[in-house]
């Protein structure tokens, strides 16, 4: 997803490290951690399940934050 971060204001610049670091820490979550009983393993995708929705949904916020403050104001460009 390509938003400008220049569009943004600083809550939203926050909100988008928040995500970022959310995505990035559940992939390694995914890929380096390996547990070998059934329960770590459904605890480890759940936080990963979280994660990935916590950066699904902090994206699409700024998505609807970035169109919103066009709409307001087209002419701050």
């Amino acid at each position: 997803m390509c938003l400008s971060i220049r569009q943004m204001d600083s809550k939203s610049r926050r909100f988008m490290a928040i995500g970022n670091l959310c995505l990035a820490v559940g992939l390694s979550l995914h890929l380096f951690i390996q547990p070998s009983g059934q329960t770590a393993k459904n605890w480890l995708e759940g936080v990963y399940g979280l994660l990935i929705g916590i950066y699904i949904g902090i994206s699409l916020f700024g998505l609807v934050q970035v169109r919103r403050s066009r709409i307001a104001a087209p002419d701050q460009l």
